[in-house]
Formats: C-alpha cells, sequence, structure tokens
C-alpha cells in the first residue's frame, strides 16, 4: 500500500478543466436493477473515491447530490423508487431521504423518508422507499441523501470527480462549537459528488433524448481552429446514430456578432442506449480573431435526424489569448516541521524543484504550526487545501498530494506529471523582466520589479510577490522534521526503492528513518506582499489588464525578523516568486528570480524611501476639536521631514478657505466629521491623530513608488511658474497618470477654537494649558490647485502613456499669481502631485519659493490670546476683565 491511513485522507483526483475524453460509458456494473428500472444521476461509472475530510464526531450527518432535472427530462410520469449509494466504510444508515428543489434554491421535503437502521456494506447499496415518489413538473431538482453517524475515525462519504457538475451537500451540526443544524452546499470541485443515484421508473422511456452535458475547456489563440470535447447525456432507449448540433462562439457580455456553424456527429458505431450515460466526442471551431472572453453555446437540433425532448443548450466559457507563451505553473504547498506525513511532500517538491526548474516554481507554506521555526503568519493560503501534506497547482480549486499527485483510473498519477498537465495550458499572461535587489547592506528589505503583458482581457487580477529561501537548516531539535514513516517498515511499505528512492529512504530501517529527521529546506516562504494568512490586504492593482497591453509593477518586500529564522537564511538564496493572481482565484501565470546582493542605484536605502507621504487634513478655525489635526500634521513633518507633505484644507466659515472647489471636493468623499485626513487619496477618512497617522504610515511606507518625483517652483513678474520632473524607475506601460500642484502658504495668522483648553480631554500638543480661543500661526494652508484638484477636466497635465526607465519627463505650467490668494509671497510652497487614474496619489514633491525658510515653518500656538468674551461671575458680558473674579475665555481670572 502506498498511502497509510491518516485522520483526513486527501483526494487525488484529475484537476477542474482537465478531464479526459471517457467515450462511452457503460452502465454501472453493479447495479441491480428490476425490469423497467433506470438510474438517474450525475456519473455513470462504479469508480469513488473517500471524502477528504472528516466533518466531525459523534453526530448524525447526510449525505447527497443536488441531481438537476436534465437528468431526467423527457421521461414522463418519472417515479423514484429507491436511492443508491456508495460508502467509503461500512456504517450503519440510520434514513434515507428525498428532497425537491422547486427553483435553484428553493428546497421542499423530504418528499419521502425511508427509516433504515441498518449497516451497509462500503461500496454500493440500494434502499427502496415504501411507495414510489412521483416527480411533479415544478421540481428542476432532486436531492437524495442517506444519514449515518459521523466518527473522527470512520470517513464514511464516498465521493466521485466524473460529473462536470460536482454537487456535494451535508446536512449536520457540522461546528462542534453548535447544536445549529444546517445544509453545507459543498460544490465546489474539490469535493466532488456524492456517490448516489436515483433508482427510477418512467411510463414513457421511448424516443430520443439527448441533452449537451459538458465542455472541456482550454485556452486558444486568436483565429486558431481547434477541437473541443463536448459531451451529451443520454437518457433514451434508442441508439444514437447522429447528432444535429450548432455551436456559436460570441462575446459573453455586450453587443458583437457571433460566429455559428452547423455541424453533424456521426457516431460510428452506433451508440448504444443507456440512462442517464454521457458520451464525449470531437468537434471543430474557430476562435474569434480578437482575445477576450467569450461564450460558446452548443445547441443539440436533432438526434438521428428527429427533434429531441428536454435541454438542448448550454453555454460555457472559452477563453481567447493574443499569442502563445511559456507557462510557469505555481506549486503551493502545505507543509510544517510537525507534520508527521509531510516529509513526502518534502520529497515531492524536491522532485518538482529538479525535474521542472523552468516549468515550475515551488513556494513551501510553512503554516501548519507556529512551533515551527519557519513558520509566517504573512501569507494568504488558499482557503480550500485541506490537512497537510496537500498541494495545491495554480491555485485550481482543489487540492492534490504533493508527492502522489492526482488519481487518473484508479492510478496514482505522481506530482510530476500533474504539473505537466498544467504547463500544456496557455497562460493569459506573461511576466517579463522579473528583477529584484536587496535594498541596502543590511538586506533587511528586497525590491522586486515585474512587467506583466496581458495576452487577453484580465479584470480584476492583480500581482503578488513572495520572498522563499533556498538551504534553510538550522542544527537544533526544533529544525527537525517530524516522520511517521520511520514507523513503517521499508519492506512492507509498498515503495519501492528504485521508483521511490527518497521517499523510502525514509522509512524504517533507511538511513533516514527517524522519527525526527534533520533535513535541509528549500523554497521556504519567508516574505510576501500578503500581511496576514487570512486576508489579502495588501493588493497590487494593475494599472490596465486589457489584451496586449503591458502594466509595470513594483514593490518592496520585508525579509523575516524572527531571529532563529533569519540567522538560518543565506541571503545568497534568497528567491522573488511573482504570480498573477486572476479574479476567480486561479493563477494565470509566474515567474521566479534570485535576489541579487548588489543594490540597483536607483534601489532606496530603505523600505519605500522614495515615497513621500500627502496627508490632507479637512480642518476650520471654528473647529475646536480641529487642533488634532494641527497637532498630528506637525508631528509627523517633524517625524518624516521631507518625506512627509502635509496640506491643511481650511472648510467652512473660516478666514483661510480661499479655495472654495477644495472644500467641495473633500466633502465629496464622504467627509461627515472634522477634523478629518485623507493619506494619499486612498479614499479612506482618517482620524488626523499622530498615533493613528503613524501606523498608517507605517503600512504605506512598505509599498514603493514606481516613479521618483521632484519640483521646482519660480516666480517672474506675476507669473508663479511650477514644474515636476517625473522619473520612472522602470519601464512603464499603459499609464494614466496626470499630474497636479497644490500650491500653500505658512505663517497665517487666525483665532482658533480649541476644546482641549481644560485638559479634560488629555495632552494635545500644548493646546491643553490654552485658552478657548487663541490665536496661533498656520502652515501648510491650501491657497489653489493647478489645474484642477484631481488633475483631471480642463488642461490636465497627463503624463506618457508609456515610459521609460531613467528617462525623466518634466511637466511646466505657468500660471498667475491673481489666481491665487495670498499675504507672503516668499512664504509659498508647492506640492507636485502624482495621481493614479484611480484616484490615488502614487508620489509627491515639494519645493518652498524661499528655501531659507524650510524647518521654520512648523506651526506653534501663540502665546498671545484674545481678549474675548469676559463674563462675570453672575454670568453676564463684560467689557474688560475688573478687580476680583472674571471668567476670561472659559478660564478663571482673578485681578
Amino acid at each position: 500500500m502506498k498511502k497509510f491511513i491518516l485522520l483526513f485522507i486527501m483526494i487525488f483526483a484529475a484537476l477542474a478543466g482537465m478531464a479526459q475524453s471517457v467515450g462511452t460509458n457503460a452502465a454501472p456494473a453493479k447495479a441491480d436493477l428490476k425490469d423497467g428500472q433506470v438510474l438517474v444521476g450525475l456519473y455513470t461509472s462504479d469508480n469513488y473515491e473517500k471524502f477528504g475530510v472528516a466533518l466531525g464526531s459523534n453526530m448524525l450527518l447526510q449525505a447527497g447530490s443536488r441531481i438537476g432535472e436534465k437528468y431526467y427530462a423527457g421521461m414522463s410520469n418519472l417515479q423514484v423508487e429507491a436511492v443508491r449509494f456508495a460508502l467509503a466504510e461500512s456504517c450503519e444508515i440510520t434514513k434515507v431521504r428525498l428532497y425537491a428543489f422547486t427553483d435553484d434554491k428553493t428546497i421542499v421535503g423530504p418528499i419521502a423518508t425511508k427509516d433504515w437502521g441498518k449497516t451497509c456494506d462500503k461500496g454500493w447499496n440500494i434502499v427502496e422507499f415504501d411507495t414510489p415518489v412521483a416527480v411533479k413538473d415544478n421540481y428542476v431538482a432532486l436531492l437524495p441523501t442517506y444519514e449515518f453517524k459521523q466518527t473522527m475515525t470512520n470517513v464514511v462519504i464516498a465521493t466521485s470527480f466524473e460529473p462536470k457538475e460536482p454537487s456535494l451537500a451535508v446536512y449536520g451540526p457540522l461546528r462542534t462549537d453548535s447544536n445549529d443544524s444546517f445544509w453545507a452546499q459543498l460544490n465546489a470541485q474539490k469535493y466532488g459528488s456524492t456517490a448516489i443515484q436515483l433508482v427510477c421508473r418512467a411510463q414513457d422511456l421511448s424516443g430520443t433524448r439527448v441533452s449537451p452535458d459538458g465542455y472541456v475547456s482550454n485556452t486558444v489563440t486568436v483565429g486558431e481552429t481547434y477541437q473541443p470535447t463536448l459531451s451529451v447525456n443520454c437518457t433514451s432507449e434508442e441508439p444514437i446514430t447522429t447528432i444535429d448540433y450548432t455551436l456559436s462562439i460570441g462575446p459573453s457580455t455586450g453587443s458583437g456578432q457571433a460566429t455559428t456553424v452547423k455541424k453533424t456527429h456521426t457516431f460510428s458505431p452506433a451508440i448504444p442506449a443507456g440512462f442517464n450515460q454521457r458520451y464525449d466526442f470531437v468537434s471543430e471551431v474557430t476562435a474569434p480573431a480578437k482575445a477576450g472572453a467569450y461564450a460558446l453555446t452548443f445547441t443539440i437540433d436533432k438526434v438521428n435526424g428527429k427533434a429531441i425532448s428536454g435541454q438542448a443548450t448550454a453555454q460555457y466559457k472559452q477563453l481567447v489569448v493574443t499569442r502563445r507563451a511559456h507557462r510557469m505553473s505555481l506549486v503551493e504547498e502545505f507543509t510544517g516541521t510537525e507534520c508527521g506525513w509531510c516529509p513526502r511532500g518534502w520529497v515531492g517538491m524536491e522532485k518538482v524543484k529538479h525535474e521542472l526548474p523552468e516549468d515550475a516554481c515551488v513556494i513551501a507554506m510553512h503554516l501548519y504550526s507556529d512551533k515551527d521555526p519557519m513558520y509566517g503568519s504573512y501569507y494568504h493560503m488558499p482557503s480550500f487545501i485541506g490537512g497537510a501534506p496537500a498541494a495545491v497547482i495554480d491555485r485550481a480549486p482543489r487540492s492534490v498530494d504533493p508527492y502522489f499527485g492526482v488519481k487518473i483510473d484508479g492510478k496514482d498519477e505522481g506530482i510530476i506529471n500533474a504539473v505537466k498537465r498544467h504547463e500544456a495550458l496557455l497562460p493569459e499572461v506573461e511576466i517579463q523582466h522579473l528583477t529584484a535587489n536587496f535594498t541596502d547592506e543590511s538586506c533587511t528589505h528586497v525590491l522586486a520589479t515585474a512587467t506583466t503583458e496581458f495576452l487577453t482581457d484580465l479584470d480584476g487580477s492583480q500581482i503578488i510577490f513572495v520572498l522563499t529561501a533556498d538551504g534553510v537548516t538550522g542544527t537544533t531539535d526544533v529544525w527537525k522534521q517530524t516522520n511517521f514513516y520511520a514507523s513503517i517498515d521499508a519492506a512492507q511499505s509498498g515503495l519501492n526503492a528504485d521508483s521511490d528512492p527518497e521517499l523510502y529512504k525514509l522509512c524504517r530501517g533507511q538511513e533516514m528513518g527517524q522519527t525526527y529527521v534533520p533535513l535541509t529546506y528549500n523554497d521556504v516562504m519567508i516574505g510576501s506582499s500578503w500581511l496576514t494568512t487570512t486576508t489579502p490586504n495588501e493588493v497590487l492593482a494593475f494599472t490596465t489588464t486589457k489584451a496586449g497591453e503591458k502594466a509595470s509593477s513594483i514593490y518592496t518586500l520585508a525579509m523575516p525578523t524572527k531571529s532563529i529564522l533569519r540567522k538560518a537564511i543565506d541571503n545568497d538564496e534568497v528567491y522573488v516568486i511573482a504570480f498573477v493572481l486572476k479574479a476567480d482565484g486561479t493563477v494565470a501565470n509566474a515567474a521566479r528570480c534570485k535576489v541579487s546582493l548588489s543594490s540597483q542605484p536607483s534601489a532606496p536605502g530603505r523600505t519605500g524611501d522614495n515615497r513621500r507621504m500627502v496627508t490632507e487634513d479637512a480642518t476650520g478655525t471654528w473647529c475646536g476639536w480641529c487642533p488634532k489635526g494641527i497637532v498630528g500634521l506637525k508631528q509627523m513633518r517633524e517625524e518624516l521631514g521631507d518625506k512627509f507633505i502635509g496640506i491643511s484644507v481650511h472648510c467652512g466659515e473660516d478666514p483661510m478657505n480661499t479655495y472654495k472647489a477644495y472644500e467641495e471636493w473633500i466633502v465629496g468623499l464622504g467627509l461627515t466629521a472634522y477634523p478629518t485626513a485623507y493619506v494619499n487619496r486612498n479614499g479612506v477618512p482618517r482620524n488626523p491623530n499622530y498615533t493613528v497617522l503613524r501606523d498608517i504610515y507605517a503600512n504605506e511606507f512598505r509599498k514603493y513608488s514606481e516613479l521618483n518625483i521632484e519640483a521646482e517652483m519660480t516666480v517672474a513678474g506675476d507669473e508663479l511658474k511650477m514644474t515636476a520632473i517625473v522619473t520612472p524607475l522602470m519601464d512603464l506601460y499603459a499609464t494614466d497618470y496626470t499630474v497636479a500642484f497644490v500650491v500653500m502658504e505658512d505663517g497665517l495668522s487666525a483665532i482658533q477654537d480649541n476644546f482641549y483648553f481644560d485638559g479634560n480631554s488629555g495632552e494635545m500638543g500644548g493646546f491643553e494649558s490654552l485658552p478657548m480661543k487663541t490665536r496661533i500661526t498656520y502652515v501648510d494652508v491650501a491657497r489653489g490647485v493647478w489645474p484642477t484638484i484631481t488633475g483631471l477636466g480642463s488642461g490636465a497635465i497627463s503624463l506618457p502613456a508609456d515610459m521609460t526607465a531613467g528617462e525623466s519627463i518634466r511637466k511646466t505650467c505657468s500660471v498667475p499669481l491673481s489666481y491665487f490668494r495670498y499675504d507672503d509671497l516668499k512664504k509659498l510652497h508647492v506640492a507636485a502631485l502624482v495621481i493614479r487614474n484611480n484616484g490615488e496619489i502614487e508620489n509627491a514633491a515639494e519645493v518652498w519659493n524661499d528655501p531659507t525658510g524650510i524647518g521654520t515653518v512648523l506651526a506653534e500656538p501663540s502665546t498671545s490670546t484674545e481678549q474675548a468674551r469676559v463674563y462675570n461671575l453672575s454670568g453676564r458680558p463684560a467689557a474688560s476683565n475688573h478687580h476680583g473674579i472674571s471668567i476670561s475665555n472659559g478660564k478663571k481670572h482673578i485681578q
């Protein structure tokens, strides 16, 4: 035996979209049917697998599959007489039930129940209802189930991966912390379908009844004539000789002309009659001349020259790419040093690494236990991976074994062949020019850049960067790998010393047959652009996702800081993997490169060093809580220096509100209270408190801008000349950047309301010791924007769509000084903003008209106060403080 009993038994099955033509399927061999009975279900063979997940213990569960009406369409007066199901282990079956769907979501019933209370054998069983159940016209699907008692060691459910429409439903208290019962519709392809069928009888089974039942999809190039494998489902007594059908391929959405061809397929010899049997045949169609996602419509017109009964049309997705490109498959392994069966994953991934070095890249996710020295929470593991060891290829929606791979026709295909089948699929993107460099001599961060060419439209996709390390090991016991194979005698293991030499060595009596074996680990995930295991909250979106266009990406990755792991990493064995994640969660393509120990000239001295952060603070002199923003921006300026650009947008009845359009724009962002700040215009309103801003900036500085920007300003006569010098750090394609200039002024004086005056609201940068109204000096006050706040609209200053690394681009505009309201020309300064097409700020720069003022423009509350609002002890206004006790600006005053 090659596999050993595990608590969680993995399913080894063909991956989605890779099903092979199965030809004509005979009726299930073990079906013991009475005369006139037929089988209705999702598949036709008797092959089944053990369900891959233990659902809990000591609880009653039901398992079943949704069987759509197309599998019994055309059968008049259909009645269900029994349920036929397979079990992976012998078990007492307490009840058999039949439910019905009256629409796609509404389930009714049970419409039939059979109390059984008997032990059923492993394999196929038939349980008859006392009275046949009539199938009503308003039923769109049926759901047969069997009820059993689940234990942690007896995995009863049997499934099949033959169906093109996997469907597995389980009902019961699946959560150990709750007594609630509910249906879990586990219909993802990772689980397959419950091995269950209906035993039926119909009044009229004559005639021809065939419906479309599947399509083996593959990506094709524009204008290519290709041969898709189509499937039909037969519920007819009459043998099939010919099928007349129509294939139409056209836009999946919107308008556009579809290409339609009519064809006839002749089965030679004729297909024998059979109920609920699927037949595959090869057709031919020509792909459109433009890349994109299309709808391929398969319509059966006639069978044996006659019109058919039942569903006649099905629609499938067809991807068309601009050209053929090389695919590098992404293989992610779920593993850990405390997982006793994971040594076979270690062996399997080494095979992939050495046998497919140009065709696959491996990420070993040590997420099994936080006691593992290589454990890292900075990765978003696919949710459908079950227990370790497991692997997933290109994030196809079910996992495979990292050594045995998938099961084809009952045999283990092996992980190498499983990966090779993915390599045959044409990729939708090509990742070009992937580079990676350490950013400093201490090697704490890695700057990664990549160019992605889209071979088809790929809306909603993003690029992910991952750091891996080879040769990771240690000398202490914590580094040793738990090895359950050490308890298995090599001679009796079923493993072959010739075909499985590395795994054979791990068995008892062999050179690596220790319970805790020292290993050297490769492809260890040590960092990524994801921040946690559960939330992929570091999104690197593309500026374009259209076929034929290119997009550039740049990101700074942090090396691990955990001491035990950092010491085990050789900086000369660190790699970056980049992969494009599609909107459906699968991987379009991947690439891998080694991290260079020498920094590029343009590489930053630290992470995010080329980024300047812009904070726009909505404030007002009339707002008593707005000193929070004044202090917060001041403290950020002191901490970050020229990496910080603060813009105070004075709103409402404020003497410094001289640019109403700025106020209107901020209100349009969803402003509900003052003060509110917006960091880099990411659309999220922020509290301008220093501690809040500091945490936001710490995260933002993980990112790296793909371009540098500097600013210049000169005043000549009555004109203000402003220039932005933009230098791409990499070749950029199909960008949509605009430039905007914000003119600010320092040294403005006004009276500020101050609700922190009494100290009851805590410290606030000295405002807690100032009166309720106090005159202060303001900095960074927005006085005007050119050409518009968003950089869009009339006179937009656009950067070129394609830019070459290192080639600077100057954008200059001259604006009459009269356009801006200001008090002191020497105290003007300008922020130049590069704005993305989504409205966010990519990078910015700042320049002062009088450079000598830099460093002295931080706002400080004035010690002078306004002698307004003086009251006597009776609460009546007084002209001025008088002898005795007065209340001046909210504070007691003795004179």
